[in-house]
């Protein structure tokens, strides 16, 4: 096989192959064993992302690629193995993915121009940024061109240890903390985004988990997730591993958590709360950020991060939704012509490169308003506003639910703003040009099985 087409015989044998299996199929899990000893289910998805980004001249002017409309696409399928034996649990994910389209052509040659250059990694990573999961065994594997990367990969495999007074985890899951619904200060471990559009499965962590019941309404939650060291010794990096724990309790309506310990590279301590006021769901998470771990004058200064939100479901026609969500980031600027400086911290660079940072204001509001007015379809209208520098980002998504195992999402996101803004615009120090944020318009394909 010419390395020319092997890229498209793998697509076609990790995607549309299996796609034609689950789209004649019953699309229902699969269950090898039933029984009160053992249960084995299996089951998965396949989604396509085709997207639409309309570019400022910013990868024209710089002859990364010759245009300013991308088309994308990415292409997932994931693999569910799900066994129960009493109370012991294994579980298995595999995910296999595509993207292929102009974003990796204009990657790859701005890595042909930038990387000869001192500084220029650090450029392409804030030109293209490619969140990474911090994990101690390498379960991946990817192929790369000029116009795509494959990855596959296990992202879920755990023994899970059931009994009345504690469950233990051992292996690569998903954990998730906190109430928060766009920001989430107290997720310390592969948070998402606040602009992620599919949030249904998090990336899965190498952990140790211990979940202890202490009374009815009482529970300790006990994490420690080692990472490999990135310096090319293949040994655990017990500096930067994650070491955390939390203790919740419940009081009348209300869930009360306090949180903390050593999330990689710093110290975080946590408070959230949960509960309902006046028929409307009301959330509050805090959380103190601090870097005792590095030795001054190098140390950055500790911050805080709040977010506190409120949600109601409407009982009229078309079943509304509404929430809305404030957020504060005290590691953010209030000055937009700072940004710049913000963006080349390490503590910074750091957290984004694990896809736990990137908002660079210091106050923000969200809103999401959603409506069914059919049983079939559902209208999201969301948007979030950096109140400092005014700058919005907007998403506007129709959902169909075709079968009742296939969606179809057709959604936008817009951004708008002055420049310098985080959603609106930057001005390139180099060539004294402003370049507006990309706008974004897409099609999403879901089939469950």
């Amino acid at each position: 096989m010419t390395t020319r087409w092997r890229p498209v015989f793998y697509i076609i044998a990790l995607f549309t192959l299996p796609a034609c299996f689950i789209m004649l199929s019953d699309a229902s899990a699969i269950t090898i064993a039933s029984g009160d000893e053992v249960s084995w289910d299996i089951s998965g998805y396949f989604k396509n992302f085709t997207s639409m980004t309309q570019n400022s001249d910013l990868y024209r002017d710089y002859e990364f690629l010759d245009q300013n409309t991308f088309w994308d696409n990415t292409t997932r399928m994931r693999l569910r193995s799900e066994v129960y034996m009493g109370d012991v649990d294994f579980v298995a994910h595999y995910e296999a993915s595509a993207r292929y389209g102009d974003t990796r052509r204009a990657r790859t040659g701005a890595e042909e121009l930038l990387r000869p250059i001192p500084g220029g990694d650090a450029i392409l990573n804030q030109l293209f940024p490619e969140a990474t999961t911090p994990r101690l065994f390498d379960l991946e594997k990817s192929e790369t061109g000029d116009d795509y990367i494959i990855l596959h990969g296990v992202d879920r495999l755990f023994l899970r240890l059931r009994s009345a007074a504690a469950d233990l985890t051992l292996g690569r899951s998903a954990l998730t903390w906190g109430p928060g619904r766009f920001w989430n200060p107290t997720d310390y471990f592969a948070p998402f985004s606040p602009t992620e559009i599919d949030k249904e499965e998090k990336p899965g962590i190498d952990m140790v988990r211990a979940l202890i019941s202490i009374g009815e309404s009482v529970s300790l939650d006990l994490v420690a997730a080692p990472v490999r060291r990135t310096d090319g010794i293949d040994d655990v990096d017990i500096e930067n591993s994650g070491l955390a724990a939390r203790a919740s309790i419940n009081v009348n309506v209300f869930d009360l958590a306090a949180s903390g310990g050593r999330i990689y590279d710093r110290y975080v301590a946590g408070f959230d709360a949960e509960g309902p006021i006046g028929g409307a769901l009301v959330r509050l998470a805090l959380t103190r950020t601090s870097f005792e771990n590095i030795s001054t004058p190098e140390r950055p200064d500790p911050f805080v991060r709040i977010m506190a939100d409120i949600d109601y479901g409407f009982p009229w026609r078309w079943n509304p939704y509404l929430l809305l969500e404030y957020y504060y980031n005290g590691q953010g600027e209030t000055d937009p012509d700072d940004y710049g400086e913000l963006a080349q911290r390490p503590e910074y660079q750091s957290a984004l490169r694990r896809g736990a940072g990137g908002n660079m204001g210091r106050h923000y509001g969200a809103f999401n308003f959603a409506i069914t007015p059919h049983p079939l379809v559902t209208l999201t209208e969301m948007f979030m506003m950096n109140l400092g520098d005014q700058s919005l980002y907007n998403g506007i998504y129709l959902a169909w639910s075709v079968l009742e195992s296939l969606e179809i999402q057709f959604g936008a996101n817009i951004t708008v703003g002055e420049i310098p803004g985080e959603f609106g615009g930057y001005t390139d120090p180099l060539k004294d040009e402003d370049y507006q944020m990309p706008n974004t318009y897409f099609t999403y394909l879901k089939w469950y099985y």
